[in-house]
């Protein structure tokens, strides 16, 4: 901001080192935003401001991450939390199954912006890409005839009431466990 540009995002991929044995060594792509820089435009526009960036800002970004390394974007999973630099009530942590974690992102800590001397909002993630599995390899026969539905696709958009404690993990789990066949994509 000291050139007078508020809104910057920022972004990397490189290795981090935090010691010398090479299970200490990972690759991780990472990025920050400020101010209102998002993925539809940054700072002032005719038809209003964007607003300041926020934890799913740093989520799209970290989901988009690792779309682009191959993850398996539809089984990941969201925890509330992250490291200690974010925000504890604006961070997760990206995972797949329970002990792999692929990444994290949130807003970061008002401390940690003291810290670093930087005025806020602020956000950022992390995608530790060599925790991203390799995809499957897939079959080298042909495809089968396509066998096109009779009926017209049907996309339905539910409500429901629970309990605030409910996570969206769970809910969008037992939609798409009701019926493999018929149900093929729920997002919150």
């Amino acid at each position: 901001a000291d050139k007078g540009i508020g809104d910057v995002a920022l972004f990397e991929v490189s290795g981090t080192y935090e010691g010398d044995a090479a299970d200490q060594q990972r690759r991780v792509a990472a990025g920050v935003r400020r101010g209102t820089a998002k993925l539809e435009g940054s700072g002032r526009h005719w038809g209003g401001n964007a607003g300041p960036v926020g934890v799913f800002d740093a989520k799209a970004d970290a989901i988009a991450a690792l779309e682009a390394c191959g993850a398996p974007v539809e089984r990941l999973q969201i925890e509330a939390g992250g490291p200690a630099w974010y925000h504890p009530g604006r961070s997760g942590t990206i995972k797949l199954g329970p002990k792999v974690v692929l990444g994290t992102f949130g807003e970061f800590h008002p401390k940690t912006l003291e810290e670093l001397d930087v005025s806020g909002p602020l956000c950022g993630f992390e995608v530790f890409i060599d925790a991203v599995p390799e995809p499957k390899a897939k079959p080298t026969r042909t495809k089968p005839r396509l066998e096109l539905s009779a009926f017209q696709a049907v996309k339905r958009d539910f409500a429901f009431v629970v309990d605030k404690t409910v996570e969206a993990g769970t809910l969008t789990r037992a939609a798409l466990a009701a019926d493999r066949k018929l149900i093929t994509n729920v997002s919150v």
